[in-house]
């Protein structure tokens, strides 16, 4: 029980700092150095007190079984003697090496069973992760596709939570019914679930109650989210991402994502190897690589996440993405965008106001 609620504190402990370093910009900007590390600290003052726990009954264990040897030694001498038996030289010494020979699995045996026991901790804790349920598409998602044959997505009276059970972070839809070749602008205040919204269309939350269809399901969608995920690999094939290269419309796609300019002052260019989460690169750099890879899958159905938001301060190439990428090259595409940038809306065939 102990190992189990160290382990507990102390992945409480990894994620809280896990979480600080990601974001230690936004940490320096606010002055929240204090308060997080306070938090820190008492993860850590919890886990070192089940460590403690753990320690001494190490200490004990570690006592007694280095005392074994001789308190076996004089409880057998004790025996035999009270069973009528004479202790020879010969047999002393003989019963003495033979303890002495036990030495080393006695005092190893506690280390033994500790690592049993933490390691059935830790494949309790795989095992809980393997039993989880993966994500049926097909129970997720109605068979029948829209209502309206021009219609490429249909929500219908869905109740979405990111809990299964149901939580107060539910996103209700009553009726959202998306044309094709569409470009839905979604707005609304922070936290007002317009994330929570894309998500629950690719599937990444729970469907509580309601109706999701989608034409063309089987080919997926394309997906900017608002955190770019960047491969530990090269820019052309974090681009590529796994499909075969063309290079007409590799070209399209560099040209609509401004990526062309910073590609020719890489010193490999799109051979350039990023680090693991994009780290060699900028915000804006990852956001458009991010979006490159969404677009260069040619999907029928685009979610993007506020994709120029890592762009706002430079007005000309946030511009230059919403004309030539999300009304150019996506022009033929159905599009949900998520933004708080009003002036983009003027452009849109439909505002969704959350």
């Amino acid at each position: 029980a102990s190992n189990q609620e160290m382990l507990q504190h102390k992945d409480a402990r990894v994620k809280l700092i896990t979480e600080l370093l990601s974001g230690i910009r936004v940490v320096k900007f606010f002055g929240w150095e204090q308060a997080l590390g306070a938090r820190v600290e008492a993860c850590r003052a919890r886990e070192l007190g089940r460590l403690w726990v753990i320690k001494y009954l190490d200490a004990a264990c570690v006592y007694l079984w280095a005392a074994l040897p001789v308190v076996i030694s004089i409880v057998i001498f004790i025996t035999y003697v009270l069973l009528g038996h004479q202790l020879t030289a010969t047999k002393v010494f003989t019963a003495l090496a033979l303890v002495r020979m036990l030495i080393l699995p006695l005092n190893n045996f506690p280390w033994v069973i500790n690592g049993l026991l933490e390691a059935k901790v830790s494949l309790d804790r795989i095992q809980r992760f393997l039993d989880l349920p993966s994500h049926n598409p097909q129970a997720y998602y109605s068979p029948d596709p829209p209502t309206e044959p021009s219609t490429v997505l249909e929500l219908q009276e869905a109740l979405f939570s990111w809990d299964p059970a149901g939580s107060s972070q539910e996103t209700f839809i009553s009726h959202l019914e998306v044309k094709k070749g569409a470009l839905v602008g979604i707005v609304g205040k922070v936290g007002c679930g317009k994330s929570s919204l894309l998500a629950a269309i690719a599937g990444e939350l729970h469907r509580l109650s309601g109706r999701v269809a989608v034409w063309g399901l089987s080919k997926g969608f394309g997906l900017a989210t608002q955190e770019p995920w960047i491969q530990f690999a090269t820019i052309r094939d974090n681009i590529l991402f796994g499909k075969t290269f063309d290079a007409q419309l590799y070209k399209e796609v560099l040209e609509a994502c401004a990526l062309g300019d910073d590609l020719r002052i890489l010193p490999a260019g799109d051979q350039t190897e990023v680090g693991e989460r994009g780290v060699t690169l900028s915000g804006g750099q990852r956001a458009r690589i991010a979006l490159a890879r969404a677009v260069y899958q040619e999907k029928e159905l685009y979610l993007l996440d506020d994709p120029l938001a890592a762009v706002d301060a430079d007005a000309d190439v946030a511009n230059h993405l919403l004309h030539r990428c999300i009304l150019g090259v996506l022009s033929h595409t159905t599009r949900l965008l998520c933004t708080h940038r009003i002036e983009y809306l003027e452009k849109a065939d439909v505002v969704l106001l959350l």
